[in-house]
């Protein structure tokens, strides 16, 4: 029933559980360029987007890899963009506030991280192993520990 698109898992909303961030943001569609405003989870190595909280299945999926990056891209307006580049397509995605595209770039880096380390992020656990915690060339912006209501 699903307009063509096959996910190896459905994946509803309710069966995520508690994600390891989730909230609105707006993303840029892949063949159609318009642009549509998305419920996000980030749940482990993967990203769901859905159009409304209470769907059943996910709209659409991106699955994290080590070969996949996700960066600030240059603001427009007053729209705080971020980019997530898989080996298969490049995700454009907007915030409302630029904490709140950080604090995503943030979030989807370390689960990158996570998979490059072999860790599986699902239900989330204590570090463990990992040596140095300088991860790679870290970006020049440090998160920002401002509270923000979601």
């Amino acid at each position: 029933m699903a307009d063509g698109k096959k996910f190896e898992k459905p994946v509803s909303v309710a069966s995520l559980g508690t994600p390891d961030k989730d909230g609105y943001l707006t993303k840029q569609g892949g063949s159609i360029k318009t642009w549509k405003r998305r419920k996000f989870y980030l749940k482990g190595n993967m990203v769901y987007y859905f159009k409304t909280p209470k769907d059943t299945e996910q709209t659409g999926e991106i699955k994290l890899s080590a070969s996949t990056t996700v960066q600030e891209e240059p603001k427009k307006g007053k729209k705080y963009y971020f980019s997530i580049t898989t080996t298969n397509r490049k995700y454009l995605i907007f915030a409302e506030t630029e904490e709140q595209m950080k604090q995503w770039v943030d979030a989807i880096h370390k689960a990158i991280e996570d998979v490059k380390n072999g860790g599986k992020s699902d239900s989330g656990g204590g570090g463990g192993g990992g040596g140095g915690s300088s991860s790679s060339a870290s970006t020049a912006a440090a998160p920002a520990a401002t509270p923000a209501a979601s």
